[in-house]
């Protein structure tokens, strides 16, 4: 039955395929992510290029001393100079304070200059401060960056609605502030969830996850009362890997839920609105369904066939090895006599 799926996406992607859908992708661009020990008397800064109105989103995680506070200043270029000279200086007030021990700033440029960010520990007399900073980048207009995963986001909702029949959702990639993805069912991807996962070389993870939401999105367009449930979007997401003959991406989502710690993920719960199963039991789940595919697949297809699309279907009935009591073809014959079934579609 597997293999029958596999031939469903394999021969549909070659034909086009019109979706009417918004995929956004927020032209942003993680530019710091680095930890930096500050020694006492000491300061470190890091020097950004910004046109008019781009953005920066900073945030700051303090440690170190009796306080965990370290001093935060954005200055202009001019005024970097005046600083270092140890003359007197302006800094932009918005974005500069003491920030003890977690601080987030969000700044606007007002016009095009080069600014300093500088992490100043000078006050302290002894002690270090451990500091991890995070920069991102929002720019005024798409980047090739951004517009090549706007493709790639577009590439994957087409070869959905090549196979499957739903009213459209939107797609979002944007910076959320957190590392997360959800559904409305219009999907967002949090641009920090995909820094965070290609740092880890994660980068097939992100489709999983892309898969995951998008499975609570068909299933709430199509009324089924399981479509809040995260392990049922968990099982049609390792369901449709198998489809598109991409196990390996299911795969490495296991490897990633496998690596964090029970008890980090449990206590997490406590302070997040998070229904997900455990990490290591979602790891356990993901690599049991890819052990028992005839058994997966068979629990799906009751449930998908109805929502396939003519196209798709066709192109299993060209398979010249499939029998005839295969439940492929009996949904072709239901929509035959239903008149469900348009030759020329």
């Amino acid at each position: 039955m597997n293999k029958i799926l596999f031939i469903i996406v394999t021969s549909i992607l070659y034909f086009n395929s019109i979706a009417i859908a918004d995929v956004y992708v927020q032209p942003a661009e993680t530019i710091l992510n680095e930890n930096v020990k500050i020694k006492a008397g000491n300061y470190v800064y890091y020097k950004f290029t910004l046109n008019e109105e781009e953005q920066l989103k900073i945030n700051i995680l303090v440690n170190g001393g009796l306080n965990n506070i370290i001093d935060v200043r954005l200055v202009d270029m001019h005024n970097f100079q005046m600083y270092t000279s140890n003359q007197q200086y302006s800094y932009i007030s918005s974005v500069s304070g003491s920030v003890q021990k977690t601080g987030n700033y969000d700044f606007i440029a007002p016009k095009t200059n080069i600014y300093y960010l500088i992490l100043d520990n000078r006050k302290a007399l002894f002690a270090f401060r451990n500091v991890d900073i995070k920069v991102v980048k929002i720019s005024n207009n798409q980047t090739e960056s951004s517009l090549n995963i706007q493709k790639e986001y577009e590439n994957n909702y087409n070869g959905l609605k090549k196979i499957f029949t739903f009213n459209d959702f939107n797609i979002n990639v944007k910076v959320c502030g957190f590392e997360n993805a959800f559904s409305n069912p219009d999907i967002t991807m949090c641009i920090e969830l995909i820094d965070s996962l290609k740092k880890q070389n994660l980068s097939k993870a992100i489709n999983f996850v892309f898969l995951h939401e998008v499975s609570h999105s068909l299933l709430n367009i199509w009324g089924y009362p399981t479509y809040d449930n995260e392990d049922v979007a968990d099982e049609l997401a390792t369901v449709l890997t198998i489809m598109a003959g991409h196990e390996d991406v299911a795969l490495e989502a296991a490897e990633y839920w496998s690596e964090q710690l029970s008890k980090t993920s449990a206590i997490s719960k406590l302070y997040i609105d998070d229904r997900h199963t455990i990490s290591p039991q979602r790891a356990r789940n993901i690599i049991n369904w890819l052990n028992k595919k005839p058994e997966l697949i068979s629990r799906w297809v009751n449930l998908l066939l109805p929502k396939m699309t003519n196209q798709s279907l066709k192109q299993i009935a060209k398979n010249k090895n499939i029998q005839k009591n295969n439940p492929f073809l009996q949904e072709i014959e239901r929509r035959k006599l239903l008149k469900e079934w348009d030759n020329k579609s």
